[in-house]
């Protein structure tokens, strides 16, 4: 069939070898169905289907069967499938049994690097010992500044290195196991040396059914055990990429993240998981996190354990577009984690200090759904909750500065200004003393330190002076920032966020060439992160549109919003439509007009449904001007009805939407109607 010419024939062989993954008795069965005729190609695309993708080998015997009903044929089957596999792994030696387990209990083919470690069973703290033993044998070869580095070692580092055992040799048990099939060497190309190693899921199931016989084999792993180590190296992995590549950083967590929770090993999530949610802007990548952090925070015993699973499983749902449904999840593990506190005894300053993070990531999910006085209530809460569990100075200093952001965010832009200023006195003093070498007890941690300052300038620069309008203060702030960030070496990524405010500045001053300059810039560097890439264009549709070229805001802001439609935020989505409709009525053609107001509408269904009360009074503002308008030239307001905007393919996103949300049209339309009554009459008592 390979070599027939039939190129149906040739893909169908190729199917049945990856599938089969030759092992003789499921190359001999595929391959009786596959020439068996019309007759049998339905069972061999059943079989082929269960083995790809419904991973369910206890049906292979039935599905193989040339005679289902031949009892002796099927007990032939089952025998076989397990024999088979059993017969190879005892004929190989225990440690590699243990090693075929190692790699049979891995989610994903992982690289031979990271199995190594694992099987090894050394620490990522080893790990870097060993890295700096490999240094000092190559040592001679090595840059003159290196090697100066080295030869200065401390003498306590040296004496760790010189202790290392040697490292044991896994290659000839890696040769063995991949020459009787048993594990499959994944390669990018001949060369590659660091292949991903896997195993079929039929050896998976053996070899973890011949540990739970035999099990003096497992030395002293277990199944969590080995978990928690591949956990280990990746989480090691994230921390040292954290600050480098976000995106390879990212990658490691979230693979760190499930073997942890696989293992059920709560106690040491800590702040990992919390930072690894945190630190994403990708929605899609964390919405992935979601089903496994749910399933922790089910399972997860009561007390700290649970309360923190639930904080990150909100953290999560907050920063994958769904601030909405977070909530919750915060609330529960806010009431949890006080209840704890005020029981007082030995883990009552553990509490209250969990209460703190619990509170002020949830008043960053209530400000993302407009909710600003509780918001503001909440970071309130997180000061006092830190100061009581003792927390260094900084750390209340940070949460209170958020609900002073939400005091300028509410027009108190004058009143808070001073004490921002007075806070980042402080800070700014802090951190020279840091740069000096200076201990500073009021913010032991420099990240949190750096953090924190970086985050007092964001929030003059980016709150205050751009509610005060003063660019050219605002643009002084954030280069500030830019030049702090650089001096950290921050991620490429993370500092382009700051060149994006940048480049709105610049625009405000009218030096758009420069400003069109910094967004280009940033939009080559959020290629890869799709959020990132629409917000640039966003601000580049915004761009052209100070300067008068409607036509490129609208093909900007389209491209924005294509973008926006494949995210799940809905208050995104609904500024990429109020900024589009805001552009086509600009342009003024007649059949811009009418796609103008259906644009306007969408950017009020993703509000009303989404309960975002801030971004509402976006939608609020344009309707009065618009009704207003109306009144002065005597022509009725003509507002499309939800019919008529998903009736039209270009809203299809939007519809999707909403069926995803099981939202009913007629109550939809009713709120509409009674949204669009309220402001017709704020419109009329404006004339």
């Amino acid at each position: 069939m390979y070599l027939g010419g039939n190129p149906a024939d040739k893909a169908l062989t190729q199917r049945l070898l990856q599938t089969s993954r030759f092992h003789p008795l499921l190359m001999d069965r595929l391959t009786r169905l596959a020439t068996g005729g019309p007759a049998l190609r339905p069972q061999l695309l059943q079989a082929l289907d269960t083995l790809e993708h419904n991973q369910d080998y206890t049906q292979l015997p039935a599905l193989f069967a040339t005679d289902p009903s031949d009892s002796k044929e099927l007990a032939y089957l089952n025998d076989a499938l397990a024999t088979s596999l059993d017969q190879l792994i005892a004929g190989a030696r225990p440690e590699a049994r243990r090693l075929l387990w190692i790699v049979a209990l891995a989610n994903d083919p992982e690289a031979l690097g990271l199995v190594q470690k694992v099987w090894s069973g050394e620490s990522p703290e080893q790990e870097q010992l060993r890295q700096i033993q490999q240094l000092l044998d190559q040592l001679p070869q090595l840059p003159a500044e290196l090697q100066t580095q080295l030869q200065a070692m401390p003498p306590e580092l040296r004496a760790m290195v010189d202790a290392l055992p040697p490292r044991p040799d896994l290659a000839p048990l890696l040769r063995h196991l991949v020459a009787v099939g048993l594990v499959t060497e994944e390669r990018t190309d001949p060369e590659d040396a660091n292949p991903n190693l896997t195993c079929h899921a039929l050896v998976r199931d053996r070899i973890c059914t011949w540990m739970a016989e035999h099990p003096h084999d497992q030395g002293d792993l277990s199944e969590a055990a080995i978990r928690i180590a591949y956990a280990e190296q990746l989480e090691a992995t994230f921390k040292y990429l954290l600050h480098k590549n976000m995106t390879m950083a990212l990658a490691a967590g979230s693979r760190a993240l499930v073997y942890s929770i696989q293992a059920e090993a709560y106690d040491r999530l800590g702040d990992f998981a919390s930072t690894l949610v945190t630190s994403s802007s990708d929605p899609q990548q964390l919405a992935a996190l979601v089903p496994p952090l749910q399933a922790a925070a089910e399972a997860a015993p009561e007390g700290e354990p649970r309360w923190s699973c639930l904080c990150y499983l909100a953290d999560a749902l907050d920063h994958s577009g769904r601030s909405d449904l977070s909530l919750t999840f915060f609330e529960q593990a806010a009431t949890q984690a006080h209840t704890a506190a005020e029981a007082g005894g030995d883990a009552a300053r553990r509490a209250w200090s969990d209460l703190g993070w619990i509170t002020g990531n949830w008043a960053i999910a209530l400000m993302n759904v407009g909710q600003l006085d509780a918001a503001r209530q909440r970071h309130l809460e997180s000061a006092e909750a830190k100061r009581t569990a003792g927390r260094p100075e900084v750390e209340v200093i940070g949460s209170e500065l958020e609900a002073l952001r939400i005091d300028i965010m509410q027009g108190r832009v004058t009143e808070a200004l001073p004490q921002i200023e007075a806070r980042l006195a402080q800070v700014e003093g802090w951190w020279q003393q840091h740069r000096a070498g200076q201990p500073v007890p009021q913010a032991p941690n420099a990240e949190a330190l750096a953090r924190t300052f970086i985050g007092t300038l964001d929030i003059i620069a980016n709150d205050a002076y751009r509610a005060q309008k003063d660019w050219a203060a605002a643009l002084g702030k954030t280069e500030a920032i830019l030049a702090i960030k650089q001096a950290l070496q921050r991620p490429t990524e993370d500092i382009a966020g700051d060149r994006m405010n940048r480049a709105v500045y610049l625009g405000q001053l009218r030096r758009f060439g420069e400003a069109q300059a910094e967004l280009e810039a940033c939009l080559e560097i959020f290629q890869q992160n799709p959020t990132q890439k629409a917000r640039v264009l966003s601000s580049l549709a915004k761009l052209f549109d100070d300067q008068g070229d409607l036509p490129q805001a609208i093909a900007q802001g389209r491209r924005a919003l294509a973008l926006c439609e494949q995210l799940p935020d809905p208050d995104d989505r609904a500024i990429s439509h109020g900024s589009l409709a805001l552009y086509l009525k600009r342009r003024g053609r007649l059949e811009d007009a009418a796609e103008s107001s259906l644009h306007q509408l969408a950017a009020l269904v993703y509000r009303l449904v989404s309960g975002l009360r801030e971004s509402l009074k976006f939608s609020r503002d344009n309707y009065i001007f618009d009704f207003c308008n109306a009144q002065a030239t005597g022509t009725p307001l003509a507002v499309p009805t939800l019919a008529d905007l998903l009736a039209d393919p270009a809203f299809a996103p939007l519809a999707t939407w909403l069926t995803q949300r099981q939202v009913d049209p007629a109550s939809l339309q009713a709120a509409i109607d009674d949204f669009l009554a309220q402001v017709q009459q704020a419109a009329l008592s404006q004339d």
